[in-house]
C-alpha cells in the first residue's frame, strides 16, 4: 500500500510492529489456554519436526512438507502472497466495482480461505510475515528452544518470512500493469467554492459556489488537508 501511495511510509514500522506484536501475542494466548492439552499431546517435550507424531510447533508456525525443497517453498509463498494482494487491491480499489467497505473484511478473510485451500498443503500459507515469524519467535521462547529456527539447518525459517514481501510486491505490480494503470484519468472540474460565514450565535458557515456569492457575503479563508490528516476542512 505504501508503494502505491495508499498510506505513507513513516506509518510502515508502526504497522509492522502492531502486526508482529498482534501475531506474538497471539500465540501467547492460544500457548496459555491450551497448556495442558499441550502437555497431555506431548508430556512436556516440545519437538519442532513435524515429521514426528507428538510435533506441536506446527501448531504455531508453519514448516513444510518433509519434499518440499526451499526453492519449491520460495516460489510457494511468492505466488501465493501475490494472489492475495491482488485480491485485495481490487476489493479495495474504488475505481474497480468495489463492495460496501463493511464487507471487505469478510471478502478478505474468504479470499484467505480460498488461498488456503488451494495453496495449504504445502506448508501451510503463512501468505504474512508476521503470522509466521511473530509465532516461531514465541515457540522459540516458549519451551521449543532455537529448533524453530534450527529446523533444516536454518534453511526453512527465512522462506515465510522473505517470500510474502516479494510475493506482495509481484501482486501490486501486477494489478497495478493490468488494471490500476488503465483506469482512464480523473477528470477534474473547474467549480470555485468559497466559504461564508453565515453569522448567528453559533458561528454557521456555508460552502458556496464562487459565482453565487451575495453582496455583503462575508469570506473565510480555510486550509483543506488529506483524509490522512483527518481533517478535510479548516475554518480559520
Amino acid at each position: 500500500m505504501a508503494c502505491l501511495g495508499k498510506i505513507q511510509w513513516r506509518k510502515v514500522p508502526v504497522y509492522f510492529l502492531a502486526q508482529y506484536l498482534g501475531c506474538f501475542v497471539g500465540s501467547f494466548i492460544i500457548w496459555a489456554i491450551y497448556y495442558d492439552a499441550l502437555f497431555e499431546h506431548d508430556g512436556g517435550i516440545r519437538i519442532t519436526d513435524p515429521a514426528h507424531i507428538n510435533a506441536t510447533a506446527g501448531i504455531f508456525a508453519s514448516y513444510p512438507q518433509h519434499y518440499l525443497s526451499w526453492s519449491n517453498g520460495l516460489v510457494d509463498q511468492i505466488f501465493a502472497t501475490s494472489f492475495l494482494l491482488i485480491g485485495i487491491l481490487a476489493l479495495t480499489d474504488e475505481r474497480n466495482t468495489a463492495p460496501p467497505k463493511g464487507v471487505v473484511p469478510i471478502l478478505v478473510g474468504l479470499l484467505v480461505t480460498a488461498i488456503g485451500l488451494s495453496y495449504g498443503y504445502n506448508c501451510g500459507y503463512p501468505i504474512n510475515p508476521a503470522r509466521d515469524l511473530g509465532p516461531r519467535i514465541f515457540t522459540s521462547i516458549a519451551g521449543w528452544g532455537l529448533a524453530p529456527f534450527n529446523f533444516r539447518s536454518h534453511g526453512w525459517f527465512w522462506i515465510p518470512v522473505v517470500g510474502p514481501h516479494l510475493g506482495a510486491l509481484l501482486g501490486v505490480a501486477i494489478y497495478q500493469l493490468f488494471i490500476g494503470n488503465q483506469w482512464p484519468a480523473l477528470q477534474r472540474t473547474g467549480i470555485e467554492l468559497q466559504v461564508v460565514r453565515k453569522g448567528g450565535a453559533n458561528d454557521e458557515y456555508e460552502l458556496v459556489k464562487s459565482s453565487h456569492l451575495r453582496h455583503g457575503d462575508v469570506t473565510v479563508p480555510v486550509s483543506l488537508s488529506t483524509k490522512d490528516g483527518q481533517r478535510l476542512l479548516e475554518v480559520r
